[in-house]
């Protein structure tokens, strides 16, 4: 129900479309059955009734029973304003239908939507303000291309628990964000796009804002340091924005944004920006969690992490040899408004755990992986790091608990007279526990470059090949192996057979622990691990007359636990007796 009157003005304009626009009563009582369909008008000289017919039916939801809001299918709609923001209360749902709104007017310097409270206010805080708000299926326009278009936001929430914004495309803003949570929880930003940045990039321009409610941060809410949390962004596309998802605050003393999801999403920059940002920023994020994202285009960080925690795990990321960019780059934060620079000294926070692991990154212009800024993470692993400037991982001032493992570093490249392009270079204030299985070659630096201080073991067990400077390089205390994997076995063949065994035999082999002997039964091609023998023979028992299995052989070199394998399996077929 309407719970405030409307201005003079207000009624005038309405009595002026009675022709065109629902009557109030009309409004209460279709949205008291739930469901409005709004019938606006094209062409931009309509946009102030357009947001009278919209303003009219937002302001009848009492904010309890459900109110869904219906615009023609497919249209072109633009929106002006006497000066304030659409306001979406609680338990509505805007399917926009296929349909375009565009700003227009003095809606060029105001956010689109806006939530607030059950009376048209904004004034509490904590997550309580507004719940349950939809926007889904259309396309929202900032027109920040227009000259007279302000540095504000397209879409605007704060202090809110569960939104959805479903299928949206929206698109050019000026300086601002396309969509900026303050303060809120349970948000789903899902199959979305995001396009059309205009002015000059400062280091905090991000097309989605996940952000704390602190003052001069989002001046349209109230400020309590209240952060966001449980926000999902997946399936979404982001094009030529300076930077995409994230934020560029922090705020020290525990006020930390936390559960944020970034997953499937695409990441596209062809703009050579003068001060780029990062695809994905997380700074002061706790439990952050960045996964199967694409990131193609000129950024200065694929992922960048100030402070928190986070695992950054099976992403590619292409930064196309923009100026000094890393593929994940973590560091500390500051309690700060970023600017892309050093801020001044004050406290920080650090990154307290994290996994990167399984992502594929090239293009860098710095380092494929920096671990910076005295980060405490578990892995650097199973990534495929090539073709970039700079090291392919570098570790500085921090520690990597679990170890840097399986990782293929291949092409580094020199980047500058302080940085040869080494594979793994780790300093002297590092902290690693293990580098094991690590595949390096045709890096100009060294394949290992590594002062790390050495907890327990160290295990190098690496192909390194063709690089210029060596293939190793170590330094500090501690127990070192640089056992290579070992080679493949040879000479595997069959030495006895009967109608239900097999017995198979090999040439020893140097630097080896055990072989692990599989076996593919017949008419399958998947192999089953079937015994680890530490002999170079092996009988087979218990199989059927007449068939044909397949095994392979491959050596086995165990350094504390850590099974180091040939590069290759040996294999031979065998048929049984009938």
């Amino acid at each position: 129900m309407v719970k405030r009157g409307y201005s003079a003005f207000l009624a005038l304009v309405l009595m002026m479309c009675y022709v065109l626009l629902p009557s109030l009563s009309d409004i209460r009582a279709e949205a008291e059955s739930g469901t409005v369909t709004v019938n606006l008008m094209t062409g931009q000289g309509n946009a102030m009734t357009n947001f009278y017919i919209l303003n009219s039916v937002l302001s009848s939801a009492d904010g309890v029973n459900e109110l869904n809001v219906v615009l023609p299918k497919g249209g072109v709609y633009y929106i002006g304003t006497t000066g304030r923001a659409l306001r979406i209360k609680s338990n509505t749902t805007i399917d926009l239908n296929g349909s375009t709104l565009i700003r227009s007017g003095n809606m060029l310097s105001q956010n689109l939507f806006q939530n607030c409270d059950n009376y048209g206010n904004k004034d509490a805080g904590g997550y309580s303000l507004t719940k349950n708000i939809t926007i889904m299926n259309g396309r929202i326009d900032g027109a920040g291309n227009s000259s007279a278009a302000g540095n504000v936001n397209l879409l605007n929430f704060g202090h809110a628990s569960d939104i959805d914004l479903i299928s949206l495309e929206l698109m050019n803003v000026r300086q601002g964000h396309l969509i900026e949570l303050s303060g809120c929880e349970n948000v789903r930003i899902t199959g979305c796009t995001f396009s059309g940045f205009y002015g000059t990039p400062t280091g905090g321009n991000e097309a989605v804002q996940i952000d704390i409610s602190k003052y001069s941060w989002n001046g349209a809410y109230a400020f309590d340091n209240t952060p966001s949390r449980n926000v999902t962004v997946s399936g979404c596309t982001f094009k030529d924005f300076p930077s995409g998802v994230g934020n560029h605050h922090s705020l020290n003393g525990g006020y930390h944004c936390s559960n944020i999801t970034i997953s499937g999403n695409s990441f596209i920059n062809s703009k050579k920006y003068a001060l780029p940002g990062a695809a994905i920023k997380c700074y002061g994020f706790d439990n952050c969690n960045v996964q199967n994202n694409t990131v193609r285009g000129y950024y200065s960080d694929g992922v960048r992490v100030n402070g928190g925690s986070a695992n950054i795990i099976s992403n590619s990321i292409n930064t196309l040899g923009a100026e000094d960019s890393s593929g994940v780059y973590l560091t500390y934060a500051n309690s700060y408004l970023y600017s892309q620079y050093t801020p001044s000294n004050k406290a920080k926070e650090c990154i307290t755990s994290g996994r990167i692991d399984g992502n594929s990154i090239t293009g860098y212009r710095h380092h494929g992986v920096s671990v910076n800024g005295t980060s405490v993470i578990t892995s650097v692993a199973s990534n495929k790091i090539f073709s970039g400037k700079g090291s392919g991982v570098y570790v500085t001032y921090s520690k990597v608990t679990s170890g840097i493992n399986g990782n293929t570093v291949s092409g580094c490249s020199r980047a500058d007279a302080d940085n040869l392009g080494h594979g793994i270079h780790c300093t002297s204030t590092s902290t690693v526990k293990k580098m094991t299985q690590n595949n390096i070659t045709g890096c100009s630096g060294w394949g290992m470059l590594n002062y790390a201080k050495l907890t327990g073991m160290i295990v190098t067990a690496n192909n390194l090949i063709g690089n210029s400077l060596g293939s190793q390089k170590i330094s500090g205390t501690g127990t070192v192996n640089t056992d290579r994997a070992p080679n493949n076995v040879t000479g595997l063949r069959v030495t006895g057979r009967t109608s239900t065994s097999v017995k198979l035999s090999w040439t020893k082999s140097s630097n080896t622990t055990y072989y692990n002997i599989f076996r593919a039964d017949p008419g399958s091609s998947s192999y089953v691990l079937v015994c680890k023998c530490t002999s170079t023979s092996f009988t087979d028992s218990r199989l059927r007359p007449g068939m044909k299995y397949k095994y392979a052989v491959c050596a086995v070199k165990n350094i504390n636990g850590t099974e180091i394998t040939s590069t290759g399996k040996t294999e031979i077929s065998v048929t049984t007796n009938s």
